[in-house]
């Protein structure tokens, strides 16, 4: 009996022996258990890479157009042109605005008093490779007074009886203390149906639990939006323009201010602009030279976007004498060859 078991094993081997030169799938061992066969599959080497770290995602790199300085030199000759052999024209405000006032016109949009926005590009990257600038929200008082279409609603937290007059009579939409706060936090007063929250420095430490509600409204010095002149708080937030940076990209950032009205004056509108600067610079990283790399002014809804010249509007993009003497040296370099 035993003899006639180690035959029928010494046949089962010879059979897998007799798959392994014909397959290249080989077995290892075999057992028998119960009487039946088992086969066991080689093992393999595992792979280290599941042992590796993953790297994370890498930001989008910022794209670097090369230009071309000759083609940005060319200018038509006629009135007439092919656009796409010819760099993009550039204006000054004025002429920009003088021709938004002519698609104005009763004959064509009949929109003489709409309003004039300045849209501008910005440059996002900080010195850190993977850090970027934030978008940002800013509100600004204008030297010139315009009616932008808007109703601004606030919300005022103050305790005195002085202030809480002075918020009423100059047409705060809320005014209070403890009683607000719970109002806001509790969603029995909506959150987004107020555009700013202000708030005097004695009332901080009250109005901290509406800080994950409001999130970036909520009351800071740097904002304006903290002081105790409750009527200076006011006037900025009821009368200033408020305009908002959108991020693109993490590199890129859009801004569209108002600046004015179809029937101001050219200078008023340009001071108004300027204006909106300081404001737009507090967030430019310290060694960016270009914070702004385009600037137009549209005005809706005109689908019509004139560019400006960056040079006269947007510091840092004054052309230094240096690089144009160096400009001027490789033209003459190349035209003697």
């Amino acid at each position: 009996m035993a003899a006639l078991m180690l035959q029928k094993a010494i046949r089962q081997c010879m059979r897998v022996r007799s798959l392994e030169l014909i397959s290249p799938v080989t077995c290892q061992q075999i057992r028998f258990k119960s009487g039946k066969q088992r086969l066991k599959a080689p093992s393999h080497a595992q792979s280290k890479d599941k042992y590796v770290r993953r790297q994370k995602k890498g930001f989008l790199e910022k794209k670097v157009e090369k230009v071309d300085k000759d083609f940005l030199k060319k200018v038509p000759v006629d009135d007439v042109w092919i656009r796409k052999y010819y760099p993009e024209r550039r204006y000054s405000m004025a002429d920009a605005i003088h021709k938004h006032r002519e698609l104005a016109q009763p004959e064509m949009l009949n929109n003489m008093d709409g309003l004039i926005y300045a849209e501008m590009t910005l440059d996002m990257i900080t010195t850190k490779k993977a850090k970027f600038i934030k978008g940002f929200r800013e509100t600004v008082l204008l030297p010139h007074q315009f009616d932008d279409q808007t109703q601004q609603k606030v919300a005022v937290f103050c305790e005195t009886d002085s202030d809480i007059a002075l918020a009423k009579e100059m047409g705060a939409t809320y005014v209070g203390g403890r009683e607000l706060v719970k109002e806001i936090v509790t969603g029995a007063i909506n959150k987004d149906d107020i555009d700013h929250y202000l708030c005097v420095p004695d009332m901080l430490n009250t109005v901290i639990p509406i800080r994950p509600v409001v999130r970036e409204k909520f009351p800071l010095k740097v904002k304006g939006n903290l002081n105790e002149d409750v009527k200076a708080m006011l006037e900025l937030f009821l009368k200033g323009i408020t305009f908002n940076c959108v991020k693109e990209t993490d590199y890129i950032g859009k801004i569209q201010a108002p600046i004015g009205t179809l029937n101001m004056k050219d200078e008023e509108i340009e001071a108004n602009y300027k204006a909106l600067i300081p404001v737009i610079w507090k967030y430019k990283p310290q060694k960016t030279v270009h914070f702004v790399t385009e600037l137009s002014i549209i005005a809706p809804p005109s689908d019509e976007r004139f560019l400006l010249q960056l040079e006269d509007y947007v510091p840092g993009h004054e052309k230094q004498e240096d690089e144009q003497e160096l400009d001027d040296e490789e033209d003459k370099m190349a035209a003697t060859n």
